[in-house]
């Protein structure tokens, strides 16, 4: 199973906030600096960061591991690896902890997914857990 998320694309009014935002920070990052390789330099890191909403990301779900690509990174997860999976409205957390924890923001794995794929991917990823959560959102 295998879908890809583009939210730069697929939300409009938050691409024309963020990109107006990044303008305005780059320049004022050059008035302050004078400086027009710091604000590219600071430009850059901004989108690196970003790059989650700002490029596509694919998915695809295989019998015992989780593939994630996006630019030049690429993940790949066992299943096993995590203990519990909670599921809301339109993603879901496998987590490494079997308790309820702060740290499943840096440790888990959160993927969303598209409405129409919804209940396919929900079924296939809830048989491979023993312990889910349903949360919705």
């Amino acid at each position: 199973m295998e879908w890809n998320i583009h939210p730069f694309k697929e939300e409009p009014l938050k691409s024309f906030f963020l990109l107006t935002f990044l303008f305005i920070l780059m320049f004022l990052v050059f008035l302050i600096s004078r400086n027009i390789t710091f604000s590219l330099i600071a430009i850059t890191a901004m989108i690196v960061s970003l790059r989650g909403f700002l490029f596509n990301t694919r998915y695809k779900l295989e019998a015992e591991v989780i593939h994630i690509k996006m630019l030049s990174f690429q993940y790949k997860k066992k299943y096993n690896d995590f203990k519990k999976l909670y599921i809301g409205k339109d993603a879901f957390l496998m987590s490494p902890f079997m308790f309820k924890t702060k740290l499943n923001k840096y440790r888990g794995v959160y993927i969303p997914f598209p409405e129409n794929l919804k209940v396919e991917i929900i079924n296939f990823i809830s048989e491979k857990f023993e312990d889910v959560i349903i949360t919705e959102r």
